[in-house]
């Protein structure tokens, strides 16, 4: 008699970042996150946008922006002449039916943290401040809209943005309620993969230009090559 064998589902949590970490490489996914057996250097880039966000947290509370910070003033100067209540840093949860849940339950499924947050009524403002480049996906703010969806019924519209501050660039978005079933849409599909890779175990590498330098998983054949030096096996 032939016995089939299927795998129990896992617990299975995920943040935009693992989502980006996986989409870029599946194998150096599984050693920061699941295998937790290598840990990334922090570069001065890094130090630099942990100070940053320190910087804002502490002025969003209501303390002077910190030195070398304070030519951003009038970002907040700005902030602080709209009207409603405003909030630093926000880690929110929901569990996999996309409601909200404590951040560390049992059951959460979706974690992400919001740097700053203005209520206002039925409406809200979510900026997440950035040190580095500009970039042109959205999905962060997708998440944090839904996230803030989940946890406050009465809000109806969301303002949000990428403040690439050091660029004096903003990417924005705005999302209303009726969106939610397009964000889900739209993202399932990558979370979904991503799911399915912890499931059945595959993590294929994904050689590119991050291997030459920025990679901790030296157990990989790319590591300190990329994705044009070694041959795929």
């Amino acid at each position: 008699m032939n016995v089939a064998i299927v795998k129990q589902h896992t617990r299975f949590s995920w943040s935009y970042s693992q989502l980006t970490d996986y989409e870029t490489c599946p194998l150096r996914w599984y050693h920061k996150s699941i295998a937790k057996d290598v840990k990334e250097e922090e570069s001065s880039f890094t130090r630099d946008g942990h100070a940053l966000h320190d910087a804002f947290n502490a002025r969003a509370r209501g303390e002077p922006l910190r030195f070398p910070y304070t030519h951003h003033e009038p970002i907040f100067t700005r902030l602080d002449s709209r009207r409603g209540d405003h909030f630093p840093e926000q880690n929110l949860a929901i569990k996999r039916d996309f409601t909200p849940c404590a951040w560390m339950a049992r059951e959460t499924w979706f974690r992400g943290k919001i740097d700053f947050l203005k209520l206002n009524g039925f409406f809200a403002t979510i900026i997440d401040w950035k040190s580095g480049k500009p970039k042109e996906d959205l999905t962060q703010l997708k998440l944090m809209a839904a996230l803030m969806f989940a946890h406050n019924p009465m809000i109806e519209r969301i303002s949000t943005a990428l403040a690439y501050v050091n660029h004096e660039i903003w990417k924005t978005a705005t999302f209303d309620r009726s969106d939610l079933t397009q964000i889900w849409a739209e993202i399932m599909p990558r979370v979904n993969a991503m799911e399915r890779a912890k499931l059945f175990e595959k993590f294929p590498p994904t050689p590119s230009g991050l291997c030459k330098r920025f990679c901790p998983v030296t157990s990989c054949q790319y590591h300190g090559k990329g994705s044009g030096d070694t041959e795929w096996t």
